[in-house]
């Protein structure tokens, strides 16, 4: 309601700083809700850019969660943090990629967004593109220096999210970049296991082209065939025969994926 904003702001003195119940000020409403001349005409009353909500969100983090590239856009040039973390660790890059919005990343890496900031579980903007399927973002991120085998806290790569969630798009890409397709997690799990497991054949016969070792094993001794006999992928299961994977090879459990078929 740009209208009424303007008319309780003309002549009035009114606190545009002033906060709700939980640090929420009007700039990050209009924020949220993608209103660039509510934004604007805030921001020339004297509207702070950088002030938090109870969760450490700013403005900019409010209209990046949402895609409104064109406050995003306003924001950053009028130097709002493009690198602010909330309390998760998370920066408008990293909510932007989370949620695949290309227009507000475009305009974040412009302005100095860091493409390999971490969040509280140590994912980077290329991480949470990967694991959400965003290729078009992880591509762009790719493109710019993101880099390709930083590792989460539990020891993932882009790589082993992207082939966990099925994201062909950027499987395809990071192995074109010589991504390390037998990245091991804290597990043991590498790509192939997890597209193995999960299911994702178009994922796995690109890991498997990319060299990938077949054989390999996880932490429980598991390997890709025996994972893919036990979720009934026979389109998993042929892909690798096909690559010689050995169909004797035995889990912690001394069952192999021939006694599991």
């Amino acid at each position: 309601h740009f209208d009424c904003l303007r008319s309780l702001l003309s002549g009035v003195q009114i606190d545009v700083n002033k906060v709700n119940n939980v640090s929420e000020t009007p700039l990050m409403y209009g924020a949220q809700h993608g209103n660039l001349e509510c934004v604007q005409v805030l921001v020339s009353a004297g509207a702070h850019v950088e002030v938090t909500d109870a969760n450490g969100s700013t403005a900019l983090m409010y209209a990046s969660i949402r895609g409104h590239s064109e406050c995003v856009q306003y924001l950053v040039e009028i130097g709002a943090e493009a690198n602010v973390k909330n309390k998760y660790g998370h920066t408008p890059l990293i909510l932007d990629c989370s949620q695949g919005n290309l227009d507000c990343v475009l305009p974040l890496i412009r302005h100095g967004a860091d493409v390999n900031a971490v969040d509280s579980r140590r994912e980077t903007p290329l991480m949470k593109a990967a694991k959400n399927g965003h290729a078009q973002v992880a591509n762009t991120l790719l493109d710019v220096g993101a880099d390709i085998n930083a590792r989460d806290n539990i020891g993932n790569t882009a790589i082993c999210l992207a082939a966990s969630c099925g994201s062909i798009g950027c499987v395809e890409k990071l192995v074109q970049l010589n991504a390390d397709v037998n990245a091991r997690n804290n597990e043991g799990n590498t790509p192939l296991i997890y597209a193995s497991s999960k299911g994702h054949h178009h994922c796995l016969n690109a890991i498997i082209s990319s060299g990938a070792d077949v054989n390999i094993q996880n932490a429980n001794q598991d390997s890709a065939l025996s994972l893919a006999v036990l979720n009934g992928s026979t389109e998993c299961v042929e892909l690798l025969i096909d690559a010689k994977a050995d169909v004797n090879i035995q889990n912690a459990n001394q069952d192999s994926a021939l006694s599991l078929a």
